[in-house]
């Protein structure tokens, strides 16, 4: 039995991965038509379809690489949070707390700048498309 679900939790896994790829390709395609009808004088548009994957697809990874330095710049506030929890947790529960109070109380200090560094985060991400542009001109 437990090989007959291992089984299909492998096959709805591949066919989940096959057709999110799919439907990448799909909205790429869609993009490069929306780019030629609207902006037919653009350098975007001027790319041939397999040209204007092979960029998206760059700008894709180009675009995951500055999320990943954002994320590590944010990542000493949250730490900093963490410890600030940390302390506010033996402040007020005192030094003889205990473990999963504090641990509760330095998760809390953690979560609670979690959302602003996720705002800022988009706020400073560049789309894919802004990418493109500025390497291809």
């Amino acid at each position: 039995m437990f090989w007959i679900i291992l089984f299909f939790v492998v096959v709805g896994a591949i066919a989940y991965v096959l057709s999110t790829q799919r439907n990448a390709g799909v909205a790429v395609q869609a993009e490069y038509e929306r780019i030629k009808r609207v902006e037919p004088q653009s350098n975007l548009a001027q790319l041939g379809p397999n040209e204007f994957e092979i960029e998206y697809k760059n700008a894709e990874r180009k675009r995951k690489s500055i999320k990943r330095k954002l994320g590590f710049m944010f990542l000493p506030i949250v730490v900093a949070s963490a410890v600030g929890g940390l302390g506010l947790g033996f402040l007020i529960f005192g030094i003889d707390a205990d473990d999963g109070v504090v641990f509760l109380c330095m998760a809390a200090g953690a979560a609670i700048t979690l959302p602003f560094g996720l705002k800022m985060e988009r706020e400073k991400l560049p789309s894919v498309i802004e990418i493109m542009r500025n390497k291809v001109a």
